[in-house]
């Protein structure tokens, strides 16, 4: 079938009658829509639905023979922007044929829109804020899907907007959607200082390039136009890592041979840093991967990292029989006093508490005991003899002690 499309006039508004008419041996399908997800994953929609033909001056903002026109709206009201969703056979869901005027209610995880008048816009393009819109024939806004006609290919994305001037990356390969959205094809374009020529199916043969696309996202393609996907790249002395779809990991972390990674803003990977979140601190080593159930000695100091990865601070650890202590900033204390809930505890040059040991210094001796509090002010019966320590931990040494009325 082949239509051909006749303008007329009707009030105020332009309406476009089509005209159907037999041609032999060639059929054209106007309108067709393909959706995302409904593409097989080694197939790619773009190069399956589009054509060589010249685009045309046709105005895709003009309705078909159902079109009642462009409705406009006031630019402070922002059309329902649902998250994207799989396809759904809204045809067999009953959509009220007439609602609120000038609004956008969603429905089944579909957007509809009730113009002006209160009748549901279908197979018709709407266009406010500076961005098309396009609502099917069943009146549910096309999202995250592609649209074919006039000889053209547009896509419109999960907010509902026509992409226009926006690469895409997709089936490992890259396009370009023009000023009116259409895709572009058979023709040259510039991208980053260096001409490519554009295939019939809108295909850009990059090389050596990278390109900010989709959702400001960024890519690579090697020498051979190869899209780079779950592999680490080294450049500039960093080391970058580009998903399972081409994007470049930007601020996310990485889960890969039972390790983990994290890439900042400019999906620089950590290397030799902290990193701090959620309350917490975690380190990154020279390899880039997190230390998980680890020690790390830097700058003369131990920290440890649990099974989360999270820095041990102001917390104990025990290990191989003995006591730990990593403090505020997540250093292990070594050779020195901790004063918690009111007991005085001490870590010697391993770090490991004292338990059941006497501590000399300062001409004093000192008593730590089971628990590894310090004796203050306590009796202590070891070894069949008594000492006794004093407020400040002291034992008692060529002293009298008065008592209970004893000396």
């Amino acid at each position: 079938m082949k239509k051909h499309f006749k303008m007329y006039k009707n009030g105020k508004r332009w309406c476009v009658a089509a005209i159907a008419t037999i041609s032999l041996g060639l059929g054209i399908s106007l309108g067709s829509i393909a959706h995302a997800d409904m593409v097989p994953n080694n197939e790619t929609p773009v190069a399956d639905t589009l054509t060589t033909g010249t685009p045309t001056n046709t105005n895709p903002l003009q309705g078909n023979d159902n079109s009642t026109g462009t409705d406009t709206q006031s630019d402070n009201q922002t059309p329902v922007k649902p998250e994207a969703t799989e396809d759904k056979d809204v045809a067999q869901q009953t959509i009220p044929e007439t609602g609120v005027p000038n609004t956008f209610p969603t429905i089944n995880n579909n957007t509809y829109y009730y113009n002006s008048e209160g009748q549901l816009v279908k197979n018709n393009f709407y266009s406010n804020w500076g961005q098309t819109y396009y609502f099917q024939p069943n009146g549910a806004r096309l999202d995250n899907g592609f649209y074919n006609n006039w000889g053209n290919t547009y896509y419109f994305g999960a907010d509902g907007a026509r992409w226009d001037n926006r690469y895409m990356v997709r089936w490992g390969n890259a396009y370009y959607f023009g000023n009116d959205g259409a895709l572009i094809k058979n023709k040259n374009l510039n991208v980053n200082g260096k001409d490519y020529w554009v295939n019939n199916q809108g295909i850009i043969p990059l090389r050596n390039q990278f390109l900010t696309a989709n959702d400001n996202q960024l890519y690579y393609f090697d020498a051979n136009s190869s899209l780079i996907t779950n592999k680490f790249y080294h450049n500039w002395g960093n080391t970058y890592y580009f998903g399972a779809d081409g994007a470049r990991y930007t601020n996310q972390f990485l889960t890969r041979d039972g390790k983990v990674y994290y890439f900042d803003n400019d999906g620089v990977m950590y290397q030799d840093r902290y990193y701090k979140n959620w309350g917490n601190t975690y380190y990154f080593g020279a390899d880039g991967a997190r230390y998980t159930n680890q020690f790390l000695t830097r700058d003369g100091k131990v920290y440890y990292f649990d099974n989360d990865g999270v820095m041990y601070q102001n917390r104990y650890y025990k290990n191989w029989g003995n006591t730990y202590y990593f403090g505020a900033d997540g250093a292990r204390y070594t050779n020195q006093f901790l004063t918690k809930d009111g007991k005085v505890y001490y870590f010697d040059n391993d770090g490991v508490m004292y338990q059941n040991r006497y501590y000399k210094n300062w001409g004093n001796t000192y008593y730590f005991g089971a628990d590894g509090a310090r004796y203050t002010n306590q009796f202590l019966t070891k070894d069949g003899k008594v000492y006794y320590f004093d407020n400040d931990g002291v034992m008692y040494q060529n002293r009298y002690y008065k008592n209970w009325g004893n000396t």
